[in-house]
């Protein structure tokens, strides 16, 4: 009895268990280091939720006393502390930086969100509340702090912070030097690592050509 399925049809790919949990990890990996909420998973996330479903199955298919079933069950935990850590450290963003994070999702088209369905509905209901508190909190201020508005208490991620990352595939950033007043371009070879500001590497980190370490 297989502890997966030989292959995981996914997002229009046929993906095998460990291809899958490899991309997901990088993921994790990603969003985790990451100043700022990347795309969603949520396709592999569906993937990694049917594996942890099949592997459940296959374990209660096997006997107490067999030894695989403790070595299954200790790697599905593992999947499963995988895929709700990822999901807590986007929902952490989300209460992070909603206002931001929902002005940027408003300005993109439906296929081009970052933000999973159930996401948007917890950010746009968290803003709400915050708005509230925020008004509320505002009414028992001095008269000379309440022209503050909620777009200025508003929090953004530091896009400046310094990140280190691996190269999976050869490209060039733009990196400005504030000692000269000028910018330097770097050659980033495959498989090297850097440390580099996250907003030089931004578009690059999503397009897949580097991965966060």
């Amino acid at each position: 009895m297989a502890d997966f399925a030989d292959t995981e049809e996914c997002d229009d790919q046929i993906l095998t268990p460990n291809e899958l949990i490899g991309l997901f990890m990088e993921g994790w990996q990603n969003e985790r280091l990451s100043p700022e909420l990347l795309p969603h998973l949520g396709y592999y996330v569906d993937c990694m939720m049917e594996q942890v479903s099949q592997m459940e199955e296959n374990i209660q298919h096997l006997d107490k006393k067999d030894l695989r079933r403790s070595i299954h069950k200790f790697e599905l935990q593992r999947m499963q502390y995988l895929i709700n850590n990822y999901l807590r450290t986007r929902l952490d963003k989300i209460e992070m930086n909603a206002l931001s994070i929902i002005q940027d999702e408003n300005t993109r088209d439906d296929d081009e969100r970052y933000l999973y369905p159930s996401e948007r509905k917890f950010a746009a209901e968290y803003l709400m509340h915050s708005n509230k508190l925020f008004t509320a909190l505002l009414g028992n201020m001095p008269v000379s702090a309440r022209p503050l508005t909620t777009n200025q208490a508003m929090i953004k991620p530091d896009l400046e912070t310094h990140v280190f990352i691996r190269v999976k595939k050869e490209s060039t950033v733009i990196v400005p030097d504030e000692d000269e007043g000028k910018e330097d371009e770097i050659k980033l070879e495959e498989n090297s690592q850097h440390i580099l500001p996250y907003k030089c590497i931004r578009e690059h980190l999503k397009n897949g050509d580097v991965m966060l370490i």
